[in-house]
């Protein structure tokens, strides 16, 4: 038995713990965004999350000597970031104030498979037919869920499968790109390009907030900033086959805060099609794995 303090010792123990705090980080965003949906629109919510953000990563830079490499940075990669980004987190914002948390879930587990079917038009990269095979069986799930008379709105779901194709969007983005940069440089540069993004519309949708929404922005803000932070630092610490299948920890933080404290029970269809969506995401990690372990021995055996 692993010792709590021997995870920090161990890379990818370590990478594992900060995955299922992000998980739990990104449940307790979607809730603030369930508090304070009824009194701030979503920009104005993006409004806070992004200032925070950039305001923290910048401290951060200072603090650990390194405010230098937002100069050195790539910046057209990060405007590609920023911009790329800033859409998939709005969409983000727009879907988690729609819909119940479990179904919302639900539907952005639909990324990995459009990421599936895009990367031959958009890397060249050929899939092969058991992971497009898989990919079209995880669309069967989002169907169920979709369907009339399951999801709680129609509306809600078409914005939760436009966030999935955006953080598929992002996914790709990332792995064209590369991981050249700073995690914190990084950060800095996505939240002050989505801020610039949303600006123009702030005064159309800004409110002067209660004491108690107060709170909740700006809470949204710095939990959002570790959600960012813990992920990056995860996919650092250990293997992307090891983190990636963390994110289906989202789905039980979803159904507990949806029961427990929002009172939203998810349906038996909703439940269902969210076990087919992470059974053919699970089956198209394995096959990648399995792509790059066979890739891999020729060079092990040299």
């Amino acid at each position: 038995m692993i010792a709590p303090f021997q995870i920090f010792k161990n890379p990818v123990m370590f990478g594992i713990a900060l995955g299922i705090a992000q998980t739990l980080a990104f449940s307790v965003l979607t809730l603030l965004i369930k508090l304070v949906q009824d009194e701030h629109h979503p920009v104005d919510m993006l409004l806070y999350r992004n200032s925070i953000c950039t305001a923290i990563a910048f401290i951060f830079l200072i603090f650990i000597g390194k405010v230098h490499a937002i100069r050195k940075a790539n910046l057209k990669r990060q405007i590609i970031r920023g911009v790329v980004g800033s859409t998939g987190m709005i969409l983000t914002f727009v879907t988690f104030a729609m819909l119940p948390l479990t179904e919302a879930q639900s539907l952005l587990f639909a990324a990995p498979l459009f990421v599936v079917l895009l990367s031959y038009p958009l890397l060249k990269e050929k899939v092969g037919i058991f992971r497009t095979s898989a990919a079209i069986v995880g669309f069967l799930g989002v169907m169920l869920i979709m369907q009339p008379g399951t999801i709680s709105s129609f509306i809600g779901g078409l914005f939760g499968l436009a966030t999935a194709l955006s953080h598929a969007c992002v996914m790709i983005t990332l792995r064209w790109l590369g991981r050249t940069e700073d995690p914190f440089v990084t950060i800095f540069y996505f939240s002050l390009i989505s801020l610039i993004v949303i600006l123009p519309f702030v005064p159309f949708y800004w409110t002067p907030p209660s004491a108690e929404m107060l709170v909740y922005l700006i809470s949204l803000g710095i939990v959002a900033f570790f959600v960012q932070y813990f992920l990056t630092k995860a996919y650092f610490m250990a293997p992307a086959s090891v983190i990636a299948p963390l994110i289906y920890f989202n789905l039980l933080w979803a159904m507990l805060i949806d029961i427990m404290i929002l009172g939203n029970l998810p349906s038996l269809y909703t439940l269902i099609g969210a076990f087919i969506i992470i059974l053919s995401n699970l089956f198209i990690l394995w096959r990648q794995h399995k792509k790059e372990v066979t890739v891999a021995e020729p060079i092990n055996k040299i």
